[in-house]
């Protein structure tokens, strides 16, 4: 069993090393650059079961690139799940937009949010479910998560 799982890990290592030799930048044909990379993952909150990644990418042309990747069952008839930025300095909050069911297995839930508007300081993601009636005002949240700069490569 030791010699099986030491065979396991050196070709994992292997692949790793086959995947990533020396990574390159981060380039967006329009927007340049990658100059900051935010990573952090999401969890379910006050019983909502739930588990995700949220990423942010900011490019030197100071354009914003904010992707959610949640697992979490179906919302209800006539409710969504919305994405929200939210500043925990002083509680200010901007939407993301609607998550997209985007499996087969109807709990993958995603979104992909780019903007220009300055996000500097907006550390934390919150996941609602709102009522599907159009009103701005965010809900209570079903998951969170906090970004936190990563290095780039």
């Amino acid at each position: 069993m030791v010699k099986l799982f030491s065979i396991i890990l050196g070709m994992s290592l292997l692949l790793t090393a086959c995947q990533f030799p020396g990574a390159a930048r981060v380039r967006d044909t329009v927007h340049g650059e990658a100059r900051q990379f935010l990573m952090g993952p999401l969890a379910g909150v006050e019983g909502f079961n739930a588990n995700g990644v949220a990423q942010a990418l900011v490019f030197t042309d100071e354009f914003y690139r904010v992707s959610l990747q949640l697992n979490i069952e179906v919302a209800p008839a006539g409710f969504l799940y919305e994405g929200w930025l939210v500043r925990s300095s002083d509680g200010s909050r901007t939407s993301l937009g609607e998550l997209r069911n985007t499996s087969e297995a109807a709990v993958r839930h995603s979104l992909t949010h780019e903007s220009t508007e300055d996000l500097a300081g907006y550390n934390l993601i919150e996941i609602t479910l709102e009522p599907a009636d159009g009103n701005p005002e965010s809900a209570k949240p079903v998951a969170s998560g906090t970004l936190e700069v990563r290095p780039l490569p």
